[in-house]
């Protein structure tokens, strides 16, 4: 991945909400799911033509965590980027 592509998705990061997002299904029977940020966020995610409740959950789920997993994954890969840097310094890796 390269840093553009990284700094791309810092920004988009940054200029979401805040969390932690919560996801509560709508309605008694699934029509889809409200993300919500405390009290100030409310989307409402409908996802058309999916049929299996399950999977409706599963990526309801997934958006919704993205807003702590997105910024947990590029601090991962800024701590990976380093500790590859200083092994190079250090000649423990080698370019190829």
């Amino acid at each position: 991945m390269t840093n553009d592509e990284l700094s791309a998705i810092r920004e988009r990061a940054v200029a979401a909400t805040p969390g932690p997002w919560e996801m509560q299904p709508i309605g008694r029977s699934s029509f889809g799911y409200e993300l919500r940020q405390r009290d100030s966020l409310s989307v409402l995610l409908y996802t058309e033509g999916c049929y299996v409740p399950k999977q409706e959950e599963a990526n309801a789920l997934f958006i919704a965590h993205a807003r702590e997993d997105v910024p947990a994954l590029l601090a991962e890969v800024d701590r990976l980027r380093a500790e590859n840097t200083l092994l190079r310094e250090h000649g423990v890796i080698i370019d190829s």
